[in-house]
């Protein structure tokens, strides 16, 4: 591909991506309501923050979620009175509170990204932690 620089025709090697920094909707509203709650399940979630029931906010929300386990910031465990289906009968537990702005999950949702400290988030295990 071929562009033009400071007048100059040069040609495009390769496309940087910058990771995301803002979480923004879905995502943004699951951590005011995590952070409130300090514990919740998907199914908590779901009802309090999304307008129906579709199958792209559940999805949504627990990769979200998983990505969040294993970054360290929110432990899960089995909430025996929940339903046995897609994720929902686990509880998330907030361990870590990194601060007002929803932590960013980055491409492929590998990567947390803390927006307060600007800094990336390692993960911490290569399986979710389980309390």
């Amino acid at each position: 591909m071929i562009m033009e620089i400071n007048g100059k025709k040069a040609r495009k090697t390769r496309t940087v991506i910058m990771p995301r920094t803002k979480s923004c909707g879905l995502r943004k509203k699951a951590w005011w309501f995590l952070r409130k709650n300090k514990s919740v399940t998907l199914a908590e979630l779901r009802q309090a923050i999304c307008d129906q029931d579709k199958v792209t906010d559940r999805l949504n929300l627990g990769k979200w979620a998983l990505s969040l386990t294993r970054a360290g910031l929110v432990a899960r465990s089995r909430d025996p009175g929940g339903e046995k289906a897609g994720g929902r009968f686990y509880r998330y537990v907030l361990v870590i509170d990194v601060g007002p702005k929803a932590p960013v999950i980055t491409h492929h949702d590998t990567r947390v990204f803390d927006p307060n400290s600007n800094q990336m988030i390692t993960d911490k295990a290569e399986l979710p932690m389980e309390i």
